[in-house]
């Protein structure tokens, strides 16, 4: 910063003076680093150069000169991503109110200028973010600057200030806030007060995909982060594009590390058929994927489960099941009217006749479920 300076505005360097020293300034240890996309601003001989960003997402500004001596200002983050979300504080602990989550991404500042002298303009461009372009105009007002200067940097259950942004952005995706007061050592991260708004920090979602295998279609999808996930819905669509609910899974709640996620539409449409994941927050608020697409061509040939004999008094049973189970494991299960298991077997099915062997039973009736991957039946068998 002091060799650029002295460049910039022709003053002579102090060999004696060091005013940054990045292995000492930006914590050395690899758990508390903050030397990634290092900027400075600084005021030498009153010159000022009060304006810098560097390569990140953050840029300081201040057009102001202190008066009475020379300065710095450094800032560094610790390396994790802006659109990482946490809905929590350090170890757990719950985040100040009225903050319902904050970014991953912490810069820490430096500065040797006295406290209570110097306040810059902090803007924060979020770009980076999926859901930037969902953005509306009037949504930034959610957005807070935390500061803190706990001595653990995650630490934002206990904050020194919440600052407001200004009600204008510069191109939608850069949020303002002004009269931020600079101290040495305080932590810097961008928060959200509002838990229903899709706001610069969502959940996100890497991927979603469905394909047709056999006689069912397979879902997947994976996210990077989730805050306050209850639930998913898959919805699928016909030709008239008119979207059912048609399976529900739980979300993880609030994670931070890469999940994925499977089901089975077992049941799926003849010939063209959309789905798209829908995704539903504790309070209600919701978003959607891309839809995509599956054609289905294989449905119309399905065979159905044949038993014989049935009635049985043989003790056994044969079943015949259809052709495109052989790439499948096949479980066989015998349950009672009262709901009670007999008999569960698994089959490998490079053949689609097998024995099913029940033994000596009681006379009766009972239930045979026949579940793989490519089907799911219920057949009543009568033991004599």
């Amino acid at each position: 910063i002091h060799n650029h300076l002295s460049a910039k505005y022709n003053v002579p360097l102090d060999p004696a003076v060091q005013y940054f020293n990045t292995s000492v300034n930006c914590d050395a240890s690899a758990s508390n680093y903050f030397g990634n996309d290092v900027a400075g601003i600084a005021e030498i001989d009153s010159k000022v150069h009060g304006d810098a960003r560097g390569k990140a997402e953050i840029r300081v500004t201040t057009p102001f000169k202190i008066g009475g001596g020379d300065f710095y200002a450094v800032w560094g983050h610790q390396g994790d991503r802006l659109t990482d979300t946490w809905p929590v504080s350090y170890w757990n602990a719950p985040l100040q109110n009225p903050i319902q989550e904050r970014s991953g991404r912490i810069w820490k500042f430096f500065t040797d200028a006295a406290p209570g002298t110097l306040t810059a303009q902090i803007e924060i461009d979020y770009s980076a973010s999926d859901s930037a372009d969902q953005i509306e105009p009037d949504e930034d007002v959610y957005l807070r600057l935390l500061i803190h200067s706990n001595t653990d940097p995650t630490n934002f259950s206990s904050l020194d200030a919440i600052i407001t942004p200004e009600a204008s952005v510069l191109d939608g995706n850069t949020v303002i806030f002004t009269d931020v007061p600079i101290t040495n050592g305080m932590y810097v991260s961008l928060g959200n007060t509002s838990s229903i708004n899709n706001l610069p920090l969502p959940i996100e979602l890497l991927s979603f995909d469905a394909r047709l295998k056999g006689t069912y279609v397979d879902l997947n999808w994976s996210t990077a982060t989730e805050v306050n996930n209850d639930y998913f819905v898959v919805e699928r669509a016909g030709d008239d594009l008119i979207w059912e609910p048609i399976l529900e899974k739980s979300g993880a709640g609030n994670s931070n590390s890469l999940i994925s996620y499977n089901d089975k539409d077992r049941n799926p449409l003849k010939g063209v058929s959309y789905y798209r994941l829908k995704q539903v927050d504790y309070d209600g608020g919701f978003s959607y994927s891309d839809p995509v697409s599956v054609f289905n061509n294989q449905i119309e040939d399905r065979e159905e489960v044949f038993m014989y004999p049935n009635p049985s008094a043989m003790g056994s049973v044969f079943l015949r099941l259809p052709s495109v189970t052989r790439d499948f494991q096949t479980e066989v299960k015998l349950i009672d009217l009262k709901g009670r298991m007999i008999i569960s077997e698994r089959f490998d099915t490079s053949s689609d006749i097998f024995e099913f062997k029940y033994g000596n039973l009681t006379p009766g009736i009972y239930l045979l479920y026949i579940e793989s991957d490519a089907i799911n039946e219920t057949k009543k068998l009568i033991v004599e």
